[in-house]
Formats: structure tokens, C-alpha cells, sequence
């Protein structure tokens, strides 16, 4: 910081060098004593460095005033809203012309969120009513039993997409919107299952539940049983007929943790770090038609929330999504 302290006013140092090298000169030509020469060159040397040193240490205080107030600030661009003018001059006129070009910001992010904030209404209200006729679809009477389980199937397809579609715009603002609840794990593990026993059915797959009932998580109720939606859509498809779905809690002093393992497909070592991305589906042929949105969001959601999310899996041999709920001092307190 002192390197460059003295590099701005390098002109001034090289002038006051100049002019004090002339004046000592000019008064040796005329025959000032060399002791007198002396005496003057060592006051004029102690008063420009204490003049330096005023000088820097105001600056560094200075600098170090803003760089507190700007790492404090959430919206970086206000700073000139919180800043004194300054006194000088040139100072002065660059400050306005940056206060003039962040209220010109200020007031175009505020239109630009106007604009998203509709556009969230006008889906969302979209995504409703597009349930409104699936749901009567789904009631039409057939007496085509598998024309029926057919068009059930898509029903439960379309409706899952329309749920990650509102889940994915709420996702930007899942912080206003969450609730802290008290959950049963067990209670919204078995929702889950209901909610998926036709899949389960359809390829026969071998599920084994090993939740205590007594288990209670302190989270948002509702993004919970997504993400666990989303984790078990995606362990029964990767995993083939007749496989196998084992879903545990296991808990500890700080953290409760649900396991949802299946040994279906597997993911192989080089696509592993990269599942949580947006829109990475992999190598896989059996993961062509994914989206590479559910896991993404899985994982936005769940870092909102403080809750851990964590992947381990080997090719060929299974899948093990761990979901980890951490106890806090609230958790603790409400327990005993």
C-alpha cells in the first residue's frame, strides 16, 4: 500500500525534490555556510517525511473505512449512497457522475424485478391451472384397463414436470418463503412411497424402510418431501426391474442423516462431481431423456437451507443419496 501511496504522488515528491535541490544551491552560490546548508537540508528532509507520513497514514485509515463499508454492504452498488461527498473538487465531480450511473442501475433493476416478479405470477398461475384438466383427465372412465394404467402414467409424468417447473421458480426466493417445521421422518418417507407405489409397482421393485418413527427434522416441510421426490424419481428410474430401493436415518449427536440407496446403474467416477450441475445428465445411456434439473435443484434448495447433500455412487453397482439435517441449539432445546 505504501508502494503505491508514493507512486500517486510521485509529481509532488519529484517537485518538492526539485525545488528544495534549487533553493539549497542557490543559497551555497551565495555563500551560505555549509553548516547552515546542513542544518536546513535536515529540516527540510524531517518535515517532508512527516509530511509523507501524515499523509499516509490518513489515506490508509481512509482506505480502510471504505473497503470495511463496502464488504459490509449486501448490494454493493449503494456504497455512493452511504459515502460523504468528498471536499475536493475532482473528487466531487467523479463521485456524481458514479451516483448518477448507480441511481440510473438502481432504478433499472427495480423495473427488471417488476418484470420478473409478473412473469413468476403469470407461470405459477399457469402451472395451476394446468393441473385443473390433467386431474379431470386422470378421472376419465375407460373400459380399456391398460389404455387407463397408460394414461395414468403420463398423467403422474406431466403433473411431476409442472411441480419441478414451480419449484424451480421459487427457487430464487426460497428464503422468503420458508417455514420451519417440525417433521416425521418416517411419516414423510412413507408419503413419498405413496405417492410413487405405481412406479414402484410397474417394475416391481423390492423396497426396505428402516426409519424410526420417533425421528423429528426441523426444516421446510415442503421443500423436504421434494427434494426426497426428486431423489426417489430418480433411483426408480436408473434402477432396473426387479431391483432393489433401501431407504435408512441414522442419527448423531449434530446431525440426523436419511439414506436413499439403490443398485441400479450407478454413476461413473468421471460424472460424480458434476451431477449437482444444471443440466448435466451424464454418459449413461439410461440417463438420455433426464434433464439434468431435478438434482440441480435438489442441491440449490438444499444449501438455502443449510442442509447437506451428499452423492456417492459406483458403476454397475449402486447409488446412495445422503440427505443431512444438521441439530442446532433450537433443535436441541426443543427436544429436551
Amino acid at each position: 500500500m505504501l508502494k503505491k501511496y508514493l507512486l500517486d504522488r510521485a509529481c509532488v515528491l519529484l517537485f518538492f525534490m526539485f525545488t528544495n535541490s534549487f533553493a539549497i544551491l542557490f543559497l551555497k552560490l551565495v555563500g551560505t555556510p555549509l553548516n547552515i546548508l546542513y542544518l536546513l537540508s535536515l529540516i527540510i528532509l524531517i518535515v517532508g517525511i512527516t509530511f509523507l507520513s501524515i499523509g499516509f497514514i490518513r489515506y490508509h485509515l481512509k482506505y480502510k473505512k471504505l473497503r470495511d463499508i463496502v464488504e459490509g454492504l449486501d448490494r454493493r452498488y449503494l456504497i455512493t449512497e452511504i459515502l460523504d461527498r468528498p471536499a475536493n473538487s475532482e473528487a466531487a465531480f467523479y463521485y456524481d457522475l458514479l451516483k448518477s450511473a448507480n441511481r440510473d442501475m438502481v432504478t433499472e433493476l427495480a423495473e427488471n424485478r417488476a418484470e420478473y416478479l409478473d412473469y413468476r405470477e403469470f407461470i405459477e398461475e399457469w402451472i395451476h391451472e394446468m393441473k385443473t384438466p390433467l386431474t379431470t383427465i386422470s378421472m376419465l372412465n375407460t373400459d380399456d384397463v391398460e389404455y387407463q394404467k397408460k394414461l395414468k402414467r403420463q398423467f403422474i409424468k406431466l403433473s411431476d414436470l409442472l411441480d419441478m417447473s414451480l419449484y424451480y421458480i421459487r427457487s430464487n426466493t426460497l428464503e422468503k418463503d420458508y417455514q420451519v417445521q417440525k417433521i416425521n421422518l418416517a411419516g414423510l418417507v412413507h408419503q413419498t412411497i405413496l405417492k410413487e407405489k405405481d412406479r414402484l409397482l410397474v417394475k416391481n421393485i423390492v423396497l426396505n424402510v428402516d426409519c424410526d418413527e420417533d425421528t423429528f427434522v426441523y426444516a421446510d416441510e415442503k421443500w423436504i418431501a421434494f427434494i426426497l421426490h426428486q431423489i426417489m424419481l430418480n433411483a426408480i428410474q436408473y434402477v432396473d426391474s426387479r431391483g432393489e430401493i433401501s431407504i435408512s436415518e441414522c442419527e448423531d449427536v449434530d446431525t440426523v442423516r436419511l439414506m436413499i440407496r439403490d443398485n441400479g446403474c450407478g454413476i461413473s467416477a468421471a460424472d460424480l462431481p458434476r451431477v449437482f450441475e444444471k443440466g448435466f445428465t451424464g454418459r449413461n445411456k439410461k440417463r438420455d431423456k433426464a434433464s439434468g434439473i431435478g438434482l440441480y435443484l435438489c442441491k440449490k434448495s438444499a444449501d438455502k437451507m443449510g442442509i447437506g447433500l451428499d452423492i456417492k455412487s459406483r458403476e454397475g453397482e449402486y447409488t446412495e443419496v445422503t440427505i443431512c439435517f444438521p441439530k442446532g441449539r433450537f433443535h436441541r432445546e426443543v427436544l429436551d
